[in-house]
């Protein structure tokens, strides 16, 4: 909901605050890219990165993303952008799952619980200390490893890299196919 194009009944919180920050973006290339030289730009595609903050009622999901799609494009003055039909790929992020961290993650979880039961029990400070005792030993790795809870992948840089080349290999796929 907090990215629904206004075609789909929005503009949601989030979606502003995209138009806001490409504009911002667009309008202040030699801000953000250091070696820009005035020399143009042009808006080819995108990469839209599904996010927990978008959840809502999936059966309208292909509806609302091709209605964002559309809007970004008249928002953009860009309508030769991409349709949708042998330009749009599907990347599962699924195969970039950072097991490692997620492992980890759970001990901080059942640690959290245990301790929060012995808290209620009205346990001694040393004992709800002690439902610790298996996150410290995993602390210091999650800390190089992650970042953040598993609805945001963690924030492993592992899992954000993978899929940060799977979409990047797969535009190059896209356009590759455009050349032909």
């Amino acid at each position: 909901m907090d990215f629904l194009p206004p075609s789909t009944g929005g503009p949601g919180e989030f979606y502003t605050k995209t138009i806001q920050q490409t504009h911002d973006v667009l309008n202040n290339l030699k801000t953000y890219f250091h070696d820009y030289d005035g020399q143009g730009y042009e808006i080819a595609g995108m990469v839209w990165f599904q996010g927990w903050n978008d959840m809502g009622d999936p059966s309208h999901y292909a509806e609302q993303l091709a209605d964002f799609i559309r809007d970004i494009r008249k928002e953009f003055k860009v309508p030769k952008m991409p349709e949708f039909k042998g330009n749009v790929l599907c990347v599962s992020t699924r195969p970039y799952w950072d097991e490692e961290a997620a492992k980890d993650f759970e001990i901080w979880r059942q640690c959290k619980a245990a301790a929060g039961h012995a808290q209620q029990q009205k346990k001694n400070k040393e004992e709800v200390e002690a439902c610790w005792d298996p996150w410290k030993k995993v602390e210091k790795r999650y800390g190089q490893i992650a970042s953040n809870f598993p609805f945001h992948y963690c924030g492993s840089g592992r899992c954000f890299w993978g899929m940060g080349k799977a979409m990047g290999d797969g535009m190059i796929e896209l356009l590759k196919n455009e050349t032909k």
